[in-house]
C-alpha cells in the first residue's frame, strides 16, 4: 500500500460502514478505485438534482447544504432543504441503488471531506475476493439505510402530526372568525334596532 492509500485507509478504517472489512479489504476497495475520498472546495455542488450518478458520500469532515429547485410563478428557486455539520452523514445513497435521477442537490459550504463509494462499480467487479468483501459490507450498508429509512419515516410521521396540528389551529381560528362575524352581526342588527326605535320615539313626541 504506497502512502496516498495508508492515508486513505485511516480515514475510512474509523468509519462504521466499514468496521466488518480487514485492513486487506479496505486496500483492494481502495486499489481497485470502488471507494476514495474527495475534497470538495466551499460552494461546490457535488450531487446534482435530477442526474444520475451511482455513488454514495460519507463525509469525513466539512459542512453540506442540501437544497431543492422549486418553481414559483414560472422562476425556479433553490429551497434549503437543510444542512450537516461533521462526520459520518450519508448522501445520495437512494438513488445510487435505485439508479434513479437524484433528487435534491448537495453542496459543500466550507471545506468538505468525504469518502465516496461507486456502487455500480462494485456491483459490476467480479473477484473472489470482492464477492468475499461485498458479502461483509452490503449487510453494514443495508443497516445504515434501514436506519435512515427510519429516521425519515420518522420525520414524516412527525411532519405529518405537525400538518394536523396546524389543519385544527387553521380550523379553529377560522371557527372563531365566524363566530366573531356573527357577533359582530349581532351587535351591528341590535344598535340598528335601538335607532329605529329611537327614531319611532322621535316621531310619536313629534
Amino acid at each position: 500500500m504506497d502512502m496516498k492509500l495508508t492515508q486513505q485507509f485511516k480515514h475510512i478504517a474509523g468509519l462504521p460502514l466499514f468496521d466488518q472489512l480487514k485492513k486487506e479489504d479496505i486496500s483492494l476497495m481502495l486499489a481497485e478505485k470502488i471507494i476514495c475520498i474527495i475534497q470538495f472546495d466551499t460552494n461546490e455542488m457535488f450531487i446534482k438534482e435530477k442526474s444520475f450518478d451511482r455513488r454514495i458520500f460519507m463525509t469525513l469532515k466539512g459542512c453540506v447544504r442540501i437544497s431543492k429547485e422549486l418553481l414559483v410563478e414560472d422562476f425556479k428557486h433553490s429551497k434549503e432543504l437543510k444542512t450537516l455539520e461533521g462526520k459520518g452523514h450519508l448522501l445520495g445513497e437512494v438513488a445510487a441503488f435505485t439508479g434513479k435521477p437524484r433528487t435534491a442537490s448537495v453542496t459543500a459550504t466550507c471545506p468538505t471531506v468525504c469518502v465516496v463509494i461507486d456502487i455500480s462499480l462494485l456491483m459490476e467487479t467480479a473477484s473472489h475476493l470482492l464477492d468475499s468483501i461485498k458479502s461483509k459490507f452490503y449487510p453494514s450498508l443495508f443497516e445504515l439505510l434501514c436506519r435512515r429509512l427510519d429516521e425519515s419515516n420518522e420525520s414524516l410521521v412527525i411532519a405529518r402530526q405537525l400538518c394536523e396540528i396546524q389543519k385544527r389551529n387553521l380550523k379553529k381560528s377560522a371557527i372563531e372568525r365566524m363566530e366573531m362575524r356573527e357577533r359582530f352581526q349581532e351587535d351591528l342588527q341590535q344598535k340598528m334596532n335601538d335607532i329605529v326605535l329611537l327614531q319611532q320615539k322621535l316621531e310619536e313626541k313629534g
